[in-house]
């Protein structure tokens, strides 16, 4: 054995713990302790999550609902979800995130959340195979009554382009709205329709009303009405926020056009010809018509000679589907092929001119417009941008306003990326950042001023029509005397039900919902006109004949239905409501962005960090 002495005269202690390894390895019991310990020390202890304190899970987090912090991730994917099931149940593309939209989107994302956990605290689960076969029953995705998968992949790039999700979100948010389907058949169990309502709308929808209504216009009050300096500027102390002018920012840019690039595009290989062709036949299938002979022969009558066998041929012509032959598609595939590889050459260029300006290449960074100058591109100079407003001088849309407004004035963010549009790719370059501000009186005065007249305009007139419904209803005067000061007509339309109003009388649509609590003799409340409320309605039932009772029988079932939809939809949105209260929601992204509006005017393009 080797002496645990060493050459300098010390005890040397590591030949004895080599030996006593070697000893421990020897027994099964040892090692499986040593794994055991090895996994903790890698899987757990290296994992902070589990141990860490409350306050360091929280830290980051998008809020808290239940006690539970909510990741920047969870909540971004539930807007992203959010703002799909919107263009799929209404505008048919994503709506964009702006100063408009948001607050609702970011409301929706949060009852999201909510519905999704209390499913799954119900158990409310869906088999992966049930989605896949709610997305192959979608007519979107089929073509002669078959599912077709480049159907499904062209719409999901079409629509989730923009989001840089992929087919497998989609299929996460059709098992999304499924759950939220059963949670939403779990919750109408406690609708019910009593047949007390249903008469009450049965009587609403049949009964027949005969009424008299006053239209009163602004033109009796506006001409009457002043405001003063005071009275502008209180009015615009009390609405500063209206007249914010937006962020905006200037940008130079580059195109690199593919139309530039076809003339050094070789033609495409063979193989590269079948491959678009197999890959793209359903663009290149037709239908043509073909001409369909049928001979239809009548037999002699037996035992008669008079009669002898005949012969008739019918000609109809039907729509066959057939693909185009390759080589009468072959030029316009050959020209798909060249634009194809033509927009990957100005990519190219246009990642190469970005790498000549970036601060982190080893030599120093060109300036943009000496980049540009070498490149043989134009540097162009965009006016102030808003964040929405697409400019017409560019084919790129809303992605270039996006991409504009991600720059930053540090070095290494002043540049962007590859911005795609119709004919090539831009880089964008940020020359100045006017973040949003609240102007002067002086800058806005006569957009404050007309507005704070209309607002007095329409004060004025709610104070005449009020007061000229008390004096209605206390009797000193009747419709026709009032009509009178302002030599207005009483519009008396023929006998209607709810269903049945007068085409000629648009405003008795607008009646309806006050007249159905009235009976006759009574007055309704003053109701708003159309035109943006640029009129007051007064109206007075003269007779309600109630509807014939035998029909409430016929029509109990449907109108039943009927209210229980809306109160379904009703009661759902207060329990989601209910489970954002319930779970005590703490909105750190809206609390925060309430606090700091520049900040977030500046940032709410991207997804946080998770």
């Amino acid at each position: 054995m080797a002496s645990a002495v060493g050459a300098d005269g010390r005890y040397d202690a590591m030949p004895m713990w080599i030996g006593k390894f070697h000893t421990m390895i020897q027994s099964r019991l040892t090692w499986i302790i040593f794994l055991v310990v090895i996994v903790f020390s890698f899987v757990i202890w290296g994992t902070p999550f589990l141990f860490s304190g409350r306050e360091e899970r929280e830290r980051g987090a998008a809020g808290i609902l239940d006690g539970r912090p909510v990741s920047r991730s969870e909540y971004w994917d539930a807007l992203q979800h959010v703002r799909l099931a919107v263009a799929l149940t209404a505008t048919g593309q994503l709506p964009p995130m702006d100063e408009r939209t948001e607050p609702t989107l970011r409301q929706l994302a949060w009852q999201r959340i909510a519905a999704l956990r209390e499913a799954a605290r119900l158990g409310i689960t869906i088999p992966s195979d049930e989605v896949q076969e709610t997305i192959r029953a979608q007519p979107m995705f089929q073509h002669e009554g078959r599912f077709r998968l480049e159907l499904y992949r062209d719409f999901v790039r079409r629509l989730l382009g923009e989001t840089q999700t992929d087919q497998a979100f989609f299929e996460d948010h059709v098992a999304q709205e499924l759950t939220l389907q059963r949670l939403r058949m779990v919750t109408a169990q406690a609708v019910l329709a009593p047949p007390a309502d249903v008469a009450r709308v049965f009587s609403v929808i049949e009964d027949k009303f005969q009424i008299e209504y006053l239209e009163i216009p602004r033109a009796v009050v506006e001409n009457e009405v002043k405001v003063t300096d005071a009275q502008i500027e209180e009015y615009f102390a009390r609405h500063k926020s209206n007249y914010e002018v937006p962020p905006r920012v200037i940008v130079q840019y580059v195109h690199f056009r593919a139309e530039d690039q076809l003339k050094e595009i070789p033609p495409p290989a063979t193989t590269d010809i079948e491959d678009y062709y197999d890959e793209h036949r359903a663009e290149f299938t037709v239908e043509l018509p073909e001409i369909v002979t049928n001979t239809l022969v009548g037999l002699a009558a037996p035992g008669d000679p008079a009669t002898s066998a005949t012969t008739t041929v019918q000609i109809t012509t039907q729509q066959v589907r057939t693909v185009r032959p390759l080589a009468e598609v072959q030029p316009q595939i050959v020209e798909a092929l060249r634009r194809r590889m033509a927009l990957d050459r100005a990519e190219q260029l246009a990642l190469e001119f970005i790498g000549r300006i970036s601060p982190d290449r080893p030599t120093p960074p060109l300036s943009f417009e000496e980049a540009a100058r070498q490149f043989g591109v134009e540097v162009r100079e965009t006016p102030p941008l808003l964040r929405n407003v697409p400019l017409a001088t560019v084919d790129a849309g809303e992605r270039f306003n996006r991409a504009a407004f991600e720059l930053r004035m540090d070095p290494d963010q002043r540049f962007s990326s590859p911005v795609r549009g119709r004919d090539g790719y831009y880089v964008l370059w940020l020359k100045e950042r006017f973040p949003p501000r609240i102007p002067e009186l002086d800058e806005v005065r006569a957009e404050v001023e007309r507005d704070a007249r209309e607002e007095a305009i329409t004060a004025a007139l709610d104070a005449l029509a009020e007061s000229l419904l008390t004096d209605l209803r206390a009797g000193t005067l009747t419709l026709e005397a009032a009509a009178a000061r302002w030599n207005l007509p009483v519009h008396r339309p023929p006998e209607f039900t709810a269903t049945h109003t007068p085409t000629n009388y648009p405003a008795v649509e607008r009646l309806m919902g006050e007249l159905a609590t009235c009976n006759a003799g009574e007055y309704t409340p003053v109701i708003r006109g159309e035109n943006d409320g640029a009129t007051r309605l007064i109206a007075r039932v003269i007779a309600r004949t109630p509807a014939p009772p035998g029909r409430l029988m016929d029509m109990s079932r449907s109108i039943a239905d009927l209210i229980l939809r809306e109160r379904e939809a009703s009661y759902h949105r207060a329990f989601e409501a209910e489970l954002l209260k319930r779970g005590n929601l703490q909105d750190r992204i809206g609390g925060a962005r309430a606090a700091n509006v520049e900040s977030q005017r500046s940032d709410d393009d991207g997804p946080p960090d998770s």
